[in-house]
């Protein structure tokens, strides 16, 4: 244990002491409209600042199958088996790891949920009041223990099979686990519970359990780094096992470690990569390995590595809001034109959706409908109906087009435009796009009423379809309570209303009665829909 603790103490006698975080440079760009990007090797997800979950497996006809996942999300975390954790705004937790069920595991004891890392065995969480929480799986999928609190003041977390690494509020990292597995000297007995490593940290990330290695970013832009070297994790020049901290690269923002190898990105937007290449995943136009940092591209502000150990491929958002990627392609997540493996960066994708700007000025709106209209223009719903009077009555046309808008919403998809039009009063493209899904129809044949004021169960009617053709699988496991005025319902739209009632999406008035034929106002409508947007976005 000695010989360590003198290691880290010298370790941290040199290293400067800071007054402050280092600042990003003021000429690097990162307002893109992605806020976290991950990897397994055949499964890439994206998370944009609207909260929506996006992620896509392969390449068809030359573009990704992106579809959406989830919605409302601010974090999330991928392991090497292509399972994910997601946390909601709320603090919820939506477990798609494959491994457990919410049945097994009392997630609720845990509190309200900020931040999640994990892989296949190992689950880290830190609550909204930077509480860690843990718990492991053994490799039948069954629980071995349940969430118990680990330690106070915790702002970021990275753990594998034998061991996690902890960086606290106040930037000091610690440690626990299997200390052999990342070459910490035996005597220095992890083993017992968290131990504090070196002050100064930033952000701490953990190679593969197979390769074993720790790069941790400094709060002053140096990466340092220590474990298995066999692929240069840790640089070139330096023993299969670096037992004490080294130092690698600075003027770093950010990085992401991969199961062999780590790319980091520089003040100003440059990506620098190091260590295993055998699949090109350094990109940088070779499979060696990379000892020394080698700049591989500029203009980047997120990037994302694979843990996977037998398929690593990277991938980067650009400051133009595009994804870029390279590595291992056996599954086609890259390219369709080859099962070859990419060595340069290729183009992805290009972005379309910006930063939501919300305006907050809803013309004519009640106080209790404000709230919900800003969470409503998030989201886009409202850019039909902006500049209309929110308490005047909502048409047909003007109601399709917030359903498109909500259709698009749930699916992360922008629908294109449709030729066919069997109307004679309108050549409205929302319309006809609500008309070529089944969401809407005619009055007759030819014509559709635009102008004609929509009642409360036509807007059931087209919310439930909307839902249905948005996700088919959708659970409609919910209690029902009845309205009053059941008897006026039309029969065709008996049920949508009850769903939707029994969502809580629609209330009844102070008599409990729903008046399917009255009409209803723009905010009442962009209300209803926000709320089934919320439910149905899991």
């Amino acid at each position: 244990m000695r010989k360590l603790i003198v290691i880290l103490l010298c370790f941290l006698l040199v290293t400067p002491a800071l007054n402050g975080k280092r600042a990003q440079a003021s000429g690097l760009s990162t307002e893109t409209s992605i806020k976290q990007i991950e990897t397994s090797g055949n499964l890439t997800m994206y998370l944009s600042n609207n909260g929506d979950l996006m992620s896509w497996t392969t390449i068809q006809d030359g573009s990704p199958n992106i579809k959406k996942v989830a919605g409302d999300i601010q974090q999330f975390s991928l392991d090497s088996s292509s399972g994910y954790i997601a946390i909601k705004s709320n603090g919820e937790v939506i477990n798609k790891s494959n491994r457990f069920s919410n049945d097994e595991v009392d997630l609720k004891r845990i509190g309200k949920v900020k931040q999640v890392a994990h892989n296949i065995y190992e689950y880290r969480f830190i609550n909204e009041k930077n509480e860690l929480w843990a718990f492991s799986m053994n490799a039948w999928g069954n629980p071995v223990t349940q969430p118990e609190k680990v330690m106070d003041n915790v702002k970021q977390v990275s753990t594998s099979d034998s061991g996690t690494f902890i960086v606290t509020t106040k930037d000091e990292l610690w440690a626990y686990g299997n200390s052999m597995s990342y070459a910490i000297d035996a005597g220095f007995e992890l083993e017992n519970g968290p131990v504090k490593i070196m002050d100064n940290v930033e952000k701490v990330q953990l190679g593969s359990d197979y390769d074993s290695f720790v790069i941790a970013l400094k709060t002053n832009g140096e990466v340092w780094g220590w474990g298995k070297n066999p692929s240069y994790q840790i640089g070139k020049n330096l023993p299969d096992i670096v037992e004490e901290p080294s130092f690698i690269i600075s003027d770093i923002i950010d990085l992401s470690v991969g199961a062999n190898y780590s790319m980091a990105i520089d003040s100003e937007g440059q990506l620098w990569g190091w260590g295993g290449n055998i699949y090109g995943q350094i990109g940088n136009d070779s499979v060696d390995a990379v000892g020394t940092p080698k700049m591989v591209m500029q203009n980047v502000s997120k990037v994302a590595t694979s843990l996977n150990d037998w398929d690593k491929a990277t991938f980067v958002v650009r400051n133009d809001n595009t994804i870029w990627g390279w590595g291992s392609n056996s599954y086609n997540i890259l390219s369709s034109s080859t099962s070859k493996d990419i060595l340069t960066p290729i183009k992805i994708i290009e972005i379309q959706n910006k930063p939501s700007v919300v305006t907050g000025v809803y013309n004519n709106a009640s106080e209790w409908a404000k709230p919900e209209l800003v969470e409503a223009e998030k989201k886009g719903l409202l850019s039909p109906v902006i500049n209309e009077s929110f308490k005047a009555k909502i048409t047909r046309e003007k109601f399709s087009e917030i359903v498109i808008k909500f259709y698009e919403a749930l699916t992360g998809e922008s629908l294109a435009t449709v030729a066919k039009n069997p109307f004679t009063d309108t050549v409205n493209a929302e319309v006809l796009k609500a008309y070529d899904l089944g969401i809407v129809k005619g009055i007759s044949p030819s014509k559709f009423s635009p102008n004609n004021f929509i009642t409360r169960e036509e807007m059931s009617v087209m919310l439930i379809r909307a839902l249905d053709k948005a996700k088919p699988e959708f659970d409609y496991n919910y209690d029902y309570f009845r309205f009053e005025d059941e008897k006026e319902f039309s029969t065709w739209s008996q049920s949508s209303i009850k769903l939707l009632r029994s969502m809580g999406i629609i209330l009844g008035d102070t008599n409990n009665n729903f008046n399917p034929k009255k009409s209803t106002t723009i905010e009442e409508a962009s209300v209803m829909v926000y709320r089934l947007l919320k439910a149905a976005d899991k």
